[in-house]
This record gives structure tokens, C-alpha cells and sequence, in this order.
């Protein structure tokens, strides 16, 4: 074997492990993180807050997309800061449904 090989598969197979760690750090992070059951006064609190933030987001998303239809320029702006708010609240939606475990729901290992 050349003398070479074996220090750079020594650094690779550390490397391996770093990468391993991380990613099971990663994952147990993850699982700590994810939300529980609210009682009926939060979920009450978060779906009006919620309705709040929707309402304002699509009057303001609405009359931005309104008056860039309007306009001549054709800028994309309005059009892609509007997908990145839609795809945010999306993308929060989605973790708050399907992440959350209750007490009597198995853990899936």
C-alpha cells in the first residue's frame, strides 16, 4: 500500500464518523423539538392569530399583486416575495399537523 493511501483513509473513514454523528445529533435534536398537544385555549389563541396574520398577509399580498398587474414593468418581486410568504406559512402548517405527538400515539422508532 502506499504511503499515502493510509493517511487519506484514515481521514476518510474520520470524516465518515463526524458525519455520522452529526447526522444522529441532527435527528435526536429533531425529535426533541417537535411540538405537543395544545390545550383548547392555545389552539384557540394560535387559529386567531393565525386568521389575523392571513387576513393582513392577503390584503397587503393582494394589493401588491393588484398594482403589479397595473404596472408595465413586469417585476417579479411582488409575485416571488407573495410565493415565499404562501410557501412559509405552508411549510410552518405542515410541521405544527404532522409533527406533533400526543401521549397516547406510539412512538415510531
Amino acid at each position: 500500500m502506499r504511503p499515502g493511501w493510509r493517511a487519506l483513509t484514515s481521514a476518510a473513514a474520520e470524516v465518515r464518523w463526524v458525519v455520522l454523528l452529526t447526522a444522529l445529533d441532527t435527528a435526536a435534536r429533531m425529535e426533541r423539538v417537535r411540538p405537543h398537544p395544545w390545550t383548547d385555549g392555545k389552539l384557540l389563541t394560535a387559529l386567531t392569530v393565525t386568521a389575523i396574520g392571513a387576513l393582513s398577509v392577503a390584503v397587503l399580498l393582494g394589493i401588491s399583486l393588484a398594482e403589479w398587474w397595473a404596472d408595465t414593468s413586469r417585476d417579479l418581486l411582488p409575485a416571488a416575495g407573495g410565493a415565499l410568504v404562501v410557501g412559509a406559512a405552508l411549510l410552518t402548517l405542515l410541521f405544527l399537523v404532522f409533527a406533533s405527538t400526543g401521549p397516547n400515539r406510539p412512538e415510531e422508532h
